[in-house]
């Protein structure tokens, strides 16, 4: 009891951020159960289910949002996915810089988390931006989809042209018709608006803030972390879209309306904003598997989107080049460091060096309650540390576009990777045992819930209540990030331990 209650007070960004969406999903429940905000009787579990779902940005629906919800009902929906869209704390924290010029600092270490932002990146700056770009961009898309939907008499064409407009650039996906936007196909004025919205919303702020500013004149170029989203984004999309259209020439269907529609579902599928111009259930297992690809790479880091990320494949990519094409480079670098061939320029760095041999080298053996280096006190530790992380990064090189990736980057980069697809796993695992469905199915579904993506084969509103709640599970990690609910589940008070004894493993 008493560890519950500090784990409340605990001032870790990701419990903060844990425990603030799921105070209002609490709300957002309480909210869409009262009979004002809904048109028919539905369950605790598909009000849970719904939303999770807004407050994640999925768009997955166990129930038909126009016809279960009312008005009232579906502005709550709307204003839970803009909560989602650009963090609860972005509002509280605009809030309090309108009123005066601080934000404190644990508020500041949940942006940073929340975002992924670095951590020479101003976050006041950065809260405003957010706030007024989204402000911006969602006003001139409601204009435009407004006239899109003018003529549509399922719902109101001002307020479905807000409501999407929202749902696209926050990239929730959730629509005010039964069938997505099965009935716009060959719209392509719908196509290309929603698509730019959800583009805009899933490339992170970084990279707008970043285009502003050369647009300005304050910078003469975008950066680094900006060229790689941008690029990989683009070869994505490209190679995405490219393979949706040669599936459909292959099958003999020279639909001229092909081209508008393999885009938009490659667009949809990799910003995860989860609309459909086409029954997804439908599809080909080549398609589904194209767009299950796209889905669980996603978006990128502080955009509204989810999924592992553009720049965490990028970081994959680049370790799986490095390896294998200077593997030789690794092994002699570490056979010079075992005949200590290197001479370190300081004494952190000899010590940091002494780690390293250990690591790499059998010749010395750690005493249990020993530390491995007479010359390491616990003040120094962490300059130790660093000229480790420094020394790894210099045998252990993954390079993007010229650039060297920092040590501790990459190894960010691989437990978002497995921890992602492990997460993914276990949830395929749990409906494989619950549900009837196909393997593809059952695969896609969970792809989409954990990538908060809101595409689906058909099979949500069929799900057990068991598989419900795998499925909100899933929405509400995705939401967090492999990272953050990885600290939030893992992390633990630091306590000093032993130094234990490493031992080589043949991988």
């Amino acid at each position: 009891m008493k560890q519950n209650l500090l784990l409340f007070k605990s001032n870790r960004p990701e419990t903060s951020l844990v425990w603030g969406y799921l105070s209002y999903a609490i709300i957002g429940v309480i909210l869409l159960s009262l009979p004002w905000f809904r048109n028919v009787g539905i369950t605790f579990i598909d009000n849970l289910f719904i939303t999770i779902s807004a407050i994640s940005t999925t768009g997955l629906a166990t129930v038909s949002v126009p016809d279960s919800y009312s008005i009232i009902g579906q502005v709550v929906i709307l204003l839970l996915i803009q909560l989602g869209g650009i963090g609860y704390m972005t509002f509280g924290s605009f809030v309090v810089l309108s009123t005066s010029q601080s934000l404190s600092d644990s508020r500041l270490n949940v942006h940073r988390t929340a975002f992924s932002l670095p951590k020479d990146f101003s976050i006041k700056k950065f809260v405003k931006s957010v706030v007024i770009y989204t402000a911006i961009i969602e006003f001139i898309g409601a204009i435009l989809l407004t006239f899109v939907f003018w003529n549509d008499d399922r719902a109101n064409p001002v307020w479905s042209g807000i409501f999407h407009s929202i749902s696209s650039f926050c990239t929730a996906g959730f629509s005010l018709y039964n069938n997505s936007f099965e009935s716009y196909t060959n719209n392509y004025q719908l196509n290309i608006i929603v698509s730019i919205l959800s583009f805009l919303g899933a490339i992170g702020y970084i990279v707008m803030v970043d285009i502003w500013l050369l647009f300005k004149g304050k910078k003469t170029s975008i950066t680094f972390t900006s060229k790689i989203i941008l690029g990989t984004t683009f070869v994505l999309f490209t190679l995405g879209a490219s393979l949706l259209l040669l599936e459909n020439y292959l099958k003999s269907n020279s639909d001229s309306n092909n081209f508008i529609q393999s885009c938009f579902q490659a667009m949809t599928a990799l910003t995860t904003v989860g609309f459909n111009t086409i029954p997804i259930g439908e599809l080909r297992s080549f398609s589904l598997f194209v767009l299950l690809i796209l889905m669980i790479i996603g978006a990128s880091p502080s955009g509204t989107g989810g999924g592992i990320k553009s720049t965490t494949i990028s970081s994959i990519v680049g370790i799986i080049n490095s390896v294998f094409s200077s593997h030789k480079e690794y092994i002699n670098y570490s056979l010079s460091v075992q005949d200590q061939n290197i001479i370190p320029e300081t004494d952190t760095k000899k010590s940091a060096l002494s780690h390293f041999v250990h690591i790499f080298s059998k010749k010395q053996k750690a005493k249990p309650n020993q530390p491995l280096s007479s010359d390491i006190s616990e003040s120094n530790s962490d300059k130790v540390n660093n000229e480790l992380t420094k020394i790894l990064g210099d045998i252990f090189k993954v390079k993007l576009l010229g650039r060297t990736i920092p040590f501790d980057r990459i190894i960010h980069a691989i437990a978002t990777f497995a921890f992602y697809f492990i997460i993914l796993f276990i949830g395929v695992l749990l409906l494989l045992m619950s549900e009837s469905f196909s393997f593809e199915q059952v695969f896609f579904e969970a792809a989409s819930g954990l990538g908060t993506v809101g595409l689906s084969a058909g099979i949500t509103s069929q799900l057990t209540v068991f598989g419900k709640i795998i499925i909100t599970i899933l929405m509400f990690i995705g939401r967090l990030g492999p990272i953050t609910f990885g600290v939030f589940l893992f992390s633990k008070k630091t306590i000093k331990k032993p130094i234990e004894e490493h031992e080589d493993l043949v991988i």
